[in-house]
């Protein structure tokens, strides 16, 4: 079996291309969704979220184990999508296991007046997009930070928290 994983910056249209990816090579495709409805059959539904949205506090990370062990869920549920055939996982950053045997680990990045323009074709005001990649930016960060050890636009050798 084999894996891609495509992570993107916000206004990159990572998405579309993750799709058309999987499309091309006719490979599943999951998104947030769908890991979200593996999460659900596993039971771990809440934790994967909390994993998805914001990377734990520094004294979170000090004082409790809850944070690792709600990645090693998040991973469990894109294993059992990844038993099931060839994929495109479309992953944010905390959903990237770099420990996929198969996986090719793809980063979908624009400059950033390319990204805002992005945006504003979709509607957004100029600075409501700059407010809004720069926060995307800050949040992905802390996540990758936390989750492989690595800055975010770094080294591809990820080394995933165990």
């Amino acid at each position: 079996m084999k894996w891609i994983t495509v992570s993107r910056k916000m206004g990159t249209q990572g998405s579309a291309i993750a799709k058309e990816v999987a499309s091309e090579l006719g490979y599943r495709f999951y998104d947030t969704e769908a890991i979200g409805h593996m999460a659900q059959e596993l039971g771990v539904l809440d934790n994967v979220r909390e994993t998805d949205e914001n990377a734990p506090s520094v004294f979170q990370q000090i004082f409790s184990q809850r944070p690792i062990v709600y990645l090693e869920r998040l991973a469990s549920a894109l294993y059992e999508l990844a038993r099931q055939g060839d994929a495109v996982f479309l992953a944010g950053e905390s959903r990237a296991p770099p420990d996929f045997p198969c996986a090719l680990h793809v980063w979908v990045t624009a400059s950033p007046e390319s990204r805002i323009r992005t945006l504003l074709n979709q509607g957004w005001v100029r600075e409501a997009a700059v407010r809004a990649i720069k926060r995307s930016d800050d949040e992905r960060s802390a996540i990758v930070k936390f989750a492989f050890r690595r800055r975010l636009g770094g080294p591809c050798a990820l080394r995933p928290r165990r």
